[in-house]
């Protein structure tokens, strides 16, 4: 639900299956929360972990905390499928 946590210091992120669910990307945003980054799922399984540089220029990462994420989400896409 949107009315949880604050516009002003809440970021979201969205994982889309396709175009048709970009009303809620819409939403959010009418609703006055920030957007980080949009993926979709299509980009997710043939990406993999490497999905996470997408993230760092909306959030303004340093590359020391992408190779963070990298080694952090890497082995959770192992993880995931157990």
């Amino acid at each position: 639900s949107l009315s949880h946590g604050s516009k002003k210091t809440t970021i979201l992120f969205y994982s889309l299956l396709d175009e048709s669910d970009f009303k809620y990307v819409e939403k959010a945003k009418a609703a006055g929360y920030t957007v980080g980054a949009v993926s979709y799922l299509s980009n997710v399984t043939k990406f993999g972990f490497r999905i996470v540089f997408e993230y760092q220029k909306p959030l303004g990462l340093t590359n020391e905390e992408i190779d963070l994420m990298v080694e952090y989400f890497r082995y959770w896409t192992i993880l995931r499928q157990c």
